[in-house]
């Protein structure tokens, strides 16, 4: 994928939402089908909890289904449900919506969004997408986290500055992002979408 192919995709940003309140959706009833544990996500005491339930992202996995190039993401009660029954736990963009749900449940922040972007290596020209969870904590200072402790948004331009800083922590640069409001959860701990903000 080029460059210029990825920074014409995020013109369809419209279609995300639909397509992660679906795969969310889908991920639960092949849970039950599987018989796979499914519960309410874990109320933690502290954020430095939640990279630790996880495992910090040692029990990473990747999507079954529909590829790569297509990321959905698993409903945070199905991921719940790995952690206690200590099966890998998923890719990047399940951690950043285990993360989004758990600080929500939690009350361990002001705003959470789901974030994600595009990066590309500079010297062999590869690209690569990621996502992350960016969040305000009570103090309304920003932060982005995936697999381990979050990191401090240094810059105070805004939310935006989670991409370039999480790309340089993996020797890449930022291209294209965007960041999708979580609202709230549901009764059923389903993440509910809001305003989507692109970069």
């Amino acid at each position: 994928m080029s460059e210029r192919t990825v920074k014409f995709s995020y013109n369809f940003m419209f279609m995300v939402k639909p397509w992660y309140s679906f795969t969310m959706f889908f991920s639960k009833v092949l849970s039950k089908f599987r018989k796979k544990k499914i519960t309410k996500v874990k109320i933690y005491d502290t954020i430095e909890e939640i990279p630790k339930a996880f495992n910090n992202g040692k029990d990473y996995r990747s999507d079954m289904f529909f590829g790569r190039k297509s990321d959905h993401l698993t409903h945070p009660t199905v991921l719940q449900g790995r952690i206690e029954d200590k099966e890998k736990f998923g890719d990047c963009d399940d951690h950043a919506i285990y993360w989004c749900a758990a600080l929500i449940k939690s009350k361990l922040a002001s705003k959470v969004w789901l974030g994600f972007y595009h990066m590309i290596n500079e010297e062999s020209g590869e690209i690569t997408g990621h996502a992350v969870c960016v969040f305000a904590d009570h103090s309304n200072v920003l932060h982005w986290a995936d697999y381990r402790n979050p990191r401090k948004i240094s810059k105070v331009v805004g939310p935006r500055d989670f991409m370039i800083q999480s790309a340089y922590s993996y020797g890449k640069k930022a291209i294209k992002g965007a960041i999708i409001l979580i609202k709230e959860l549901d009764e059923n701990d389903t993440p509910k979408f809001g305003k989507i903000t692109r970069f």
